[in-house]
């Protein structure tokens, strides 16, 4: 009766639409929250409330064994928080180009908002799974990069299994998700169809430059009242 009403229950959870897309609308990270279904027949079907309780029957050998692999996903997880891995937060256009051969601007903006800060959008190949990296700058600082997946990871891996993997790695542990909230870094993943694109963002320095620009295109007014001594005209 049991396996039969958790059965039910994932039925009534796989009918729901997948609620992941509706996140990256708001530009927010995938949840992977259906439960896991083993096909194998007479398979228990794992629900999270099941998960924990199995988490508490470990021995104490299998919980070090789970906790040192937490740990050592949270350190690969954590390298981000300096940049990937030559690839660091606010380096410049020529510091970059010189760890990624092939770099190109694409798309320049002739045309900027005098009160925002300069943004330049850079192109370079991929490396592995990664077919093309996009790069992002400010007041050339860079600030964002993407990694456009080859279309195999989500053949060969699946979508939902794809999104488990980098949940699991940068958002489920609690003290990683702070360490990256704290440090302003964030990360998403994009999927539609079988394509999928990683987005790393170190939102402090896109701020920073922005609120420059806006103080000091505020003081142009200030200045130019000086220069035309207008408090002494009036």
């Amino acid at each position: 009766m049991r396996a039969i009403l958790y059965l039910g229950m994932a039925c009534l959870l796989c009918a729901v639409p997948a609620t992941s897309q509706n996140f990256e609308a708001f530009g927010l990270p995938p949840l992977d929250f259906l439960p896991s279904v083993d096909a194998e027949a007479g398979a228990d079907i794992i629900i999270p409330e099941a998960a924990e309780e199995e988490e508490d029957k470990l021995t104490p050998e299998d919980r070090a064994e789970l906790e040192a692999e937490i740990a050592a996903r949270r350190e690969q997880a954590l390298k981000i928080l300096a940049g990937y891995g030559d690839v660091k937060w606010g380096l410049s256009v020529a510091e970059i180009s010189a760890v990624v051969p092939g770099m190109r601007e694409v798309d320049p903006m002739e045309m900027q908002r005098e009160w925002l800060p300069r943004v330049s959008h850079y192109l370079a190949p991929g490396f592995g799974l990664v077919i093309k990296r996009h790069f992002w700058f400010v007041d050339d600082q860079l600030w964002k990069f993407e990694h456009y997946l080859e279309k195999k990871v989500i053949r060969e891996v699946g979508r939902d299994y794809t999104l488990k993997v980098f949940n699991r790695k940068y958002h489920d542990d609690e003290e990683t998700a702070l360490a990256l909230e704290e440090a302003t870094v964030r990360v998403s993943l994009q999927t539609a169809g079988e394509k999928s694109i990683v987005i790393y963002e170190r939102v402090e320095i896109y701020d920073e430059t922005e609120r420059a620009a806006m103080d000091k295109f505020r003081e142009i007014p200030e200045q130019k009242a000086k220069a035309l001594e207008l408090e002494r005209l009036l």
